[in-house]
């Protein structure tokens, strides 16, 4: 495992479908840690920043969504799209929702990174709480379409490739 990974997961990658539903699970937990965070904030007026739990948040979406969303991008959703019309229509859709998801990212992380800048806490809440509820929906549509599909499309090449090209992402050493 990475030094600078905050998940615990397998550093072998021999399971690259595995590994995402995890790290879905990983990415529900800190959306959960995110929204408490927020929500102490709020009912405090801002008084109960929790810059080590903020610190935490931002480090894992910073890094870990995005690596996760990179293997989506570049290895899980490209070989899912060439399989059907509908399927590249699901996947085209997901691709949006990234791109929205990464820019509501960017507000929030602009907060978690200078906690001492927020200067309307009860809008820091909405905005987190926007942002986990949209990126729980979001994972709720990979889950259930194309990440679901997958597991019967693709062959152990391909997810052979596929995890070594996730490790190497990360860094770490592709699984044999």
């Amino acid at each position: 495992m990475s030094p600078m990974s905050t998940l615990s997961l397998p550093s072998d990658f021999t399971d690259p479908l595995a590994h995402l539903r995890r790290l879905h699970q990983q990415i529900r937990d800190q959306l959960q840690q995110l929204a408490q965070v927020a929500d102490r904030l709020a009912a405090s007026g801002g008084a109960d920043l929790d810059r080590q739990q903020m610190s935490a948040c931002y480090q894992f979406f910073s890094r870990d969504a995005q690596q996760h969303e990179a293997d989506e991008r570049e290895d899980i959703f490209p070989q899912l799209a060439r399989q059907s019309l509908k399927l590249a229509d699901q996947i085209h859709r997901l691709r949006q929702q990234h791109d929205a998801l990464d820019q509501q990212w960017q507000a929030v992380a602009l907060m978690l990174a200078k906690p001492s800048a927020i200067e309307d806490a009860d809008q820091f809440r909405d905005q987190c709480r926007e942002f986990a509820d949209r990126y729980r929906q979001h994972l709720d549509a990979e889950e259930e379409g194309p990440l679901l599909l997958a597991e019967h499309i693709f062959s152990r090449a391909e997810l052979q490739k596929i995890g070594r090209r996730m490790a190497e992402r990360r860094g770490l050493r592709p699984p044999l």
